[in-house]
Protein backbone atom coordinates (compact mmCIF):
# COMPACT_ATOMS: atom_id res chain seq x y z
CA UNK A 1 0.00 0.00 0.00
CA UNK A 2 3.20 2.64 0.38
CA UNK A 3 3.98 1.99 -3.21
CA UNK A 4 0.67 2.48 -4.35
CA UNK A 5 0.22 5.58 -2.19
CA UNK A 6 3.67 7.17 -3.27
CA UNK A 7 2.87 6.51 -7.14
CA UNK A 8 -0.53 7.90 -6.72
CA UNK A 9 0.88 11.03 -5.26
CA UNK A 10 3.43 11.29 -7.89
CA UNK A 11 0.97 10.82 -10.42
CA UNK A 12 -1.20 14.11 -9.01
CA UNK A 13 2.36 15.64 -8.76
CA UNK A 14 2.89 15.18 -12.15
CA UNK A 15 -0.69 16.07 -13.49
CA UNK A 16 -0.33 19.32 -11.29
CA UNK A 17 3.09 20.12 -12.80
CA UNK A 18 1.52 19.30 -16.35
CA UNK A 19 -1.16 21.92 -15.76
CA UNK A 20 0.77 24.95 -14.60
CA UNK A 21 3.01 24.62 -17.61
CA UNK A 22 -0.40 25.00 -19.77
CA UNK A 23 -1.26 27.83 -18.14
CA UNK A 24 -0.29 31.36 -19.16
CA UNK A 25 2.93 32.31 -17.54
CA UNK A 26 2.81 35.83 -15.76
CA UNK A 27 5.96 38.10 -17.90
CA UNK A 28 8.02 39.98 -15.25
CA UNK A 29 7.27 43.67 -16.84
CA UNK A 30 10.03 45.12 -15.24
CA UNK A 31 10.87 47.83 -12.43
CA UNK A 32 9.73 50.71 -14.91
CA UNK A 33 6.43 49.18 -15.35
CA UNK A 34 5.56 48.92 -11.84
CA UNK A 35 6.76 52.34 -11.36
CA UNK A 36 4.45 53.41 -14.37
CA UNK A 37 1.76 51.72 -12.97
CA UNK A 38 2.39 53.33 -9.34
CA UNK A 39 2.27 56.80 -10.73
CA UNK A 40 -1.21 55.90 -12.62
CA UNK A 41 -3.01 54.77 -9.18
CA UNK A 42 -1.37 57.36 -7.00
CA UNK A 43 -3.21 59.89 -9.76
CA UNK A 44 -6.19 58.22 -9.73
CA UNK A 45 -5.99 58.14 -5.92
CA UNK A 46 -5.43 61.71 -5.75
CA UNK A 47 -8.65 62.29 -7.25
CA UNK A 48 -10.90 61.31 -4.96
CA UNK A 49 -12.68 58.74 -6.59
CA UNK A 50 -11.84 56.54 -3.59
CA UNK A 51 -13.26 58.58 -0.80
CA UNK A 52 -17.38 57.86 -1.21
CA UNK A 53 -18.22 54.14 0.88
CA UNK A 54 -19.97 52.77 -2.09
CA UNK A 55 -16.93 53.15 -4.39
CA UNK A 56 -14.92 51.32 -1.45
CA UNK A 57 -17.69 48.42 -1.98
CA UNK A 58 -17.80 48.46 -5.08
CA UNK A 59 -14.00 48.19 -5.58
CA UNK A 60 -14.03 44.94 -2.99
CA UNK A 61 -17.18 43.50 -4.25
CA UNK A 62 -15.23 43.54 -7.63
CA UNK A 63 -12.57 42.31 -5.76
CA UNK A 64 -13.93 39.25 -4.86
CA UNK A 65 -15.81 38.47 -7.57
CA UNK A 66 -12.23 38.16 -9.51
CA UNK A 67 -10.81 35.78 -6.38
CA UNK A 68 -14.24 33.79 -7.37
CA UNK A 69 -13.42 33.85 -10.89
CA UNK A 70 -9.60 32.71 -10.71
CA UNK A 71 -10.20 30.15 -7.97
CA UNK A 72 -9.13 27.68 -9.97
CA UNK A 73 -6.03 29.27 -10.98
CA UNK A 74 -5.31 30.23 -7.43
CA UNK A 75 -6.03 26.98 -6.12
CA UNK A 76 -3.40 25.50 -9.43
CA UNK A 77 -0.50 27.83 -8.35
CA UNK A 78 -0.81 27.15 -4.25
CA UNK A 79 -1.07 22.87 -5.49
CA UNK A 80 2.45 23.74 -7.56
CA UNK A 81 3.95 26.04 -5.22
CA UNK A 82 2.99 24.82 -1.85
CA UNK A 83 1.62 21.64 -3.00
CA UNK A 84 -1.76 21.94 -1.23
CA UNK A 85 -5.32 20.36 -2.01
CA UNK A 86 -8.08 22.15 -3.45
CA UNK A 87 -9.61 21.86 -0.55
CA UNK A 88 -6.61 23.18 1.64
CA UNK A 89 -6.39 25.94 -0.76
CA UNK A 90 -9.71 27.10 -0.09
CA UNK A 91 -9.98 26.53 3.47
CA UNK A 92 -6.12 28.52 4.37
CA UNK A 93 -7.10 30.97 1.45
CA UNK A 94 -9.79 31.38 -0.58
CA UNK A 95 -12.09 30.87 1.80
CA UNK A 96 -10.46 32.67 4.20
CA UNK A 97 -9.73 36.04 1.59
CA UNK A 98 -13.55 36.05 0.21
CA UNK A 99 -15.06 35.46 4.10
CA UNK A 100 -12.95 39.06 5.45
CA UNK A 101 -13.92 40.90 2.10
CA UNK A 102 -17.82 40.00 3.04
CA UNK A 103 -16.92 40.81 6.07
CA UNK A 104 -15.19 44.70 5.23
CA UNK A 105 -18.28 45.03 3.10
CA UNK A 106 -20.88 44.59 5.36
CA UNK A 107 -19.00 47.01 7.83
CA UNK A 108 -17.55 49.26 6.08
CA UNK A 109 -20.46 51.95 6.45
CA UNK A 110 -20.05 51.62 10.23
CA UNK A 111 -15.98 51.84 9.80
CA UNK A 112 -15.87 55.00 7.58
CA UNK A 113 -18.96 56.72 9.91
CA UNK A 114 -17.73 60.12 11.36
CA UNK A 115 -17.19 59.75 15.14
CA UNK A 116 -17.71 62.79 17.15
CA UNK A 117 -15.00 63.79 20.21
CA UNK A 118 -14.95 66.18 22.58
CA UNK A 119 -14.07 69.57 21.45
CA UNK A 120 -11.38 71.39 23.74
CA UNK A 121 -12.56 74.80 25.80
CA UNK A 122 -9.82 76.71 24.00
CA UNK A 123 -11.64 75.77 20.52
CA UNK A 124 -15.13 76.79 21.67
CA UNK A 125 -17.80 77.15 20.10
CA UNK A 126 -15.65 74.57 17.49
CA UNK A 127 -16.75 70.87 17.17
CA UNK A 128 -14.71 67.95 17.00
CA UNK A 129 -15.07 64.44 15.00
CA UNK A 130 -12.64 61.80 13.20
CA UNK A 131 -13.83 60.95 9.38
CA UNK A 132 -12.17 58.29 8.51
CA UNK A 133 -10.33 57.93 4.99
CA UNK A 134 -8.64 55.42 2.74
CA UNK A 135 -5.11 55.44 3.38
CA UNK A 136 -3.51 55.73 -0.08
CA UNK A 137 -2.15 53.60 -2.84
CA UNK A 138 -0.35 49.68 -2.06
CA UNK A 139 1.62 47.78 -4.32
CA UNK A 140 0.64 44.35 -3.94
CA UNK A 141 3.02 41.22 -5.53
Amino acid sequence: TGKALQADRMSREYAIIYKAKQRKQIKFQGVQHYADRNIKLRDFFSTGATLPTAARISSLKSLKQEILRRESDISDALAADLGKSAFESYMTEIGIAVTEINYAIKHLPRWVKPRRRRTPITLFPGRSRILYEPPGVALIM
